[in-house]
């Protein structure tokens, strides 16, 4: 597979649905800026999309926190063949 931008994976997901990105460490749940349908839509984006696999132990909120925990899961699981 080749090297993954997470960040230029996210600021697509986010543009495509009309939102800026958030910053990195902005709680995302916190903030109001994503919730439970944006986590789904999300995963499938990444899996449809990108073909990056989010196995069912790795959805947990704290993943899904911030963009740098989102950016830090897309290269784990990038980087799982």
């Amino acid at each position: 597979m080749p090297k993954v931008d997470p960040r230029m994976i996210l600021a697509e997901f986010f543009d495509s649905r009309g939102k800026a990105t958030p910053a990195d460490n902005d709680d995302l749940f916190e903030k109001g800026i994503v919730d439970s349908m944006d986590l789904l839509e999300l995963v499938a984006f990444l899996e449809e999309r990108h073909g990056i696999a989010i196995e069912q132990e790795q959805m947990s909120a704290d993943n899904f926190r911030s963009i740098g925990n989102i950016a830090a899961l897309i290269t784990r699981a990038a980087a799982t063949p």
